[in-house]
This record gives structure tokens, sequence and C-alpha cells, in this order.
């Protein structure tokens, strides 16, 4: 189960630069959306102007194209479970409808996907591929204590008294 924003790398338009930032998860509902940079938000725009759920986020990025995800048998690979982002959603337009990614991991937190854009009903075209990152995870604990070390003492010399022999004080 994926949860929260994973950074993106595309390699769908034969090695060009997407303004296409990742993909962020949710869990309940399973699903997720696309994120984009400012430029990607107005080029979607463009694309699709018809949509209406593109949302503005406060660090400058745009999401929209939100899909559903579900585990199952890969298009191709059949032999492979995959987690599948399906977005064929009311909301969505006809020509984001058509695309159909399937993700596997690869490495601790790094994950694979392929994208098929449906041709005709049941007949998926491979375009390409994308690759998603889990983020870093932060702690606020420190990794080590920063108060100040200890420092050594050493014990306070034994002081004999007045008429005792310094062997006979250590002694008692």
């Amino acid at each position: 189960k994926l949860n929260g924003f994973y950074p993106g790398t595309s390699h769908i338009a034969f090695g060009m630069p997407v303004p296409w930032l990742g993909k962020r998860f949710t869990l309940t509902p399973e699903g997720g959306t696309n994120i984009f940079s400012g430029l990607g938000g107005t080029l979607a725009r463009l694309l699709t102007h018809r949509y209406k759920h593109f949302v503005h986020e406060s660090d400058g990025t745009v999401s929209g194209y939100n899909f559903k995800t579900l585990t199952g048998a890969g298009l191709r690979d059949p032999q492979v479970q995959v987690l599948k982002l399906d977005y064929n959603l009311p909301e969505n337009p006809g020509i984001i409808r058509i695309i159909y990614d399937e993700l596997v991991q690869v490495d601790p937190g790094r994950y694979l996907g392929k994208v098929y854009v449906q041709a005709l009903p049941g007949w998926f075209l491979f375009v390409g591929f994308f690759e998603l990152k889990a983020m870093q995870k932060v702690s606020v604990e420190p990794a080590v204590s920063i108060a100040a070390p200890a420092v050594p003492t050493m014990p306070e010399p034994v002081i004999p008294e007045a008429g005792v022999s310094a062997l006979q004080s250590n002694a008692a």
C-alpha cells in the first residue's frame, strides 16, 4: 500500500523533460492523483481545458487526473502482481480516462511503472515507463545526544588527619 507523495521521473516523451513531478497516493479511498510543476499544470489545462478538478497547491504545484488503485495480474506479464492505476473515473476527461498504469516495486522504496493507453476496448498500447521513489523519512529525534559530555572527575585526595600517616588513613 502506497501512501503520500512519491516523486517521479517520466520515460515517455522520447527522453524529453516532462513537467510531471510524481504521484500522491491515498489509502482511503485507495487511489491518488498526479502532481505537476506549475508549468505542467498550465500545459495540462491547455490539453484538457474542460477538466475542473485541478488543485493549485500551496507549494506552487498542481494536482489533477485522479486514479483508483487495485492489485492484480499485469497486462503483458500476468504472472506478476502489480498495482494498477485506473484513470477511468467520471471526473477525468476522455483523453485521460483511457490511460492505465501498472506499478511494481523494484527495490525498497523504488517503483517502476508502465503506461498504457486503451486503443480499443480490451486492447492496450504500451507507451512508456515512469519511476517513483519513496520520500526519505526525516527524523525529528537527534541521532546523537546533544547534551554536553560528562567530564571525568578525579577522586578527591585523601588528606590524612593530624598525627595519622597516609597509609593508615587509606586503610580505614
